[in-house]
């Protein structure tokens, strides 16, 4: 089999579109493949996502491809042009042979002439392996960490349904009071003081938050309110909400946390906080406390980064769950030493579910 790899063309859209189509995992893109390029590969504020593909020549077809969309990093205080991999598919007569490795090779060599200066991924377990092959750096492990706000559904699974329906609210309510006592008794910043409001569209006062947070991380995505918005609001498969911290005339905000709800489980894929890793804490469990009045089951937050920050997950009692995804990195040679080390430093990066997959 002879394959070749070059840049995608607006001709090898329906190829690319029926290869999506038929191999990505998630089942909801092929209704809205149209908006979905409009919006991934268009509407970026960071700049157009590249696309590179493998052809079968035997048959002309497209087999694979992958893409990389660009996001704006900051590191040590600097904003760097980074390339952040998506879209990576391999048409399942072919995983057996090269172009997997074909493709990704492409966008590591091609990336600096591209003006992206490093790129980082959050790959799947069964591509995993390709990446140290092409000099991917395995920076940390992201890990899912769980609070339960409701018992009856994991009640149920021990006891008889009837008694689960019985002993539920008092355990609920144990949760609640103990969520109370965390809140109390911990120094988490200023922000329980703050007004709370869901569905508020990004906009100026979420940019001036970012200027006051940007010195807490030494690796962290721009979170400017393009960037939300583009991310989470025009976003084609997931619906994602805001529940923010802010002053009572709302010029100020605190902080906010960005959420979708599958089932009745929550899902973080986003956060910040003025106050930093108190202030992330007091948020958090103030965020609870509001999805606990909803009604919903747990709240899940997928991190990977600064160990610090699970420090605090464990101090309001989210709960570690089996299983982890790998943060990999791609920095070439002619880069400074100082940004190489920068981002292989695994407790330098704070980055969410948001962050990590599209």
């Amino acid at each position: 089999m002879t394959y070749q790899t070059t840049l995608a063309q607006d001709c090898h859209r329906e190829q690319l579109e029926r290869l999506w189509t038929e191999s990505m995992s998630d089942r909801r893109i092929a209704a809205v493949r149209d908006r979905r390029w409009r919006w991934l590969y268009d509407a970026n504020p960071a700049g157009r996502t590249l696309t590179y593909v493998v052809r079968h020549v035997e048959t002309d077809q497209i087999v694979g491809a992958a893409s990389v969309f660009p996001r704006d990093v900051q590191i040590q205080g600097k904003v760097y042009k980074a390339g952040v991999l998506a879209d990576f598919v391999t048409h399942k007569a072919h995983r057996v042979a090269g172009p997997a490795v074909m493709v990704q090779r492409a966008i590591a060599d091609a990336h600096r002439e591209k003006g992206l200066d490093l790129l980082f991924g959050y790959p799947n377990k069964g591509a995993a392996p390709i990446f140290p092959r092409l000099r991917f750096q395995t920076v940390c492990e992201s890990s899912l960490w769980v609070k339960p706000l409701r018992t009856a559904r994991k009640l149920s699974t021990y006891l008889h349904p009837v008694t689960a329906h019985l002993v539920a609210p008092f355990a609920d309510s144990l949760l609640a009071f103990n969520d109370l006592r965390l809140a109390s008794t911990r120094r988490t910043g200023n922000s329980v003081k703050h007004k709370t409001s869901f569905a508020r569209l990004p906009d100026h006062t979420f940019d001036e938050l970012w200027e006051r947070c940007q010195g807490q991380f030494e690796v962290c995505g721009v979170k400017s309110s393009a960037f939300l918005n583009w991310r989470y609001m025009e976003h084609t498969t997931e619906r994602y909400r805001v529940f923010t911290s802010h002053s009572r005339d709302g010029s100020r905000v605190h902080g906010y946390v960005v959420f979708s709800v599958r089932g009745n489980r929550v899902f973080v894929a986003d956060m910040l906080s003025e106050d930093g890793y108190p202030g992330l804490e007091s948020l958090l469990l103030t965020f609870c406390r509001q999805m606990r009045c909803r009604g919903h089951e747990s709240v899940c937050v997928n991190y990977a980064g600064d160990p610090r920050f699970l420090t605090s997950l464990r101090a309001i009692q989210f709960v570690k769950r089996v299983g982890s995804r790998k943060l990999i990195a791609f920095v070439s040679k002619d880069q400074p030493q100082e940004l190489r080390d920068a981002v292989c430093n695994s407790s330098a990066w704070f980055m969410h579910d948001g962050e990590l997959d599209i």
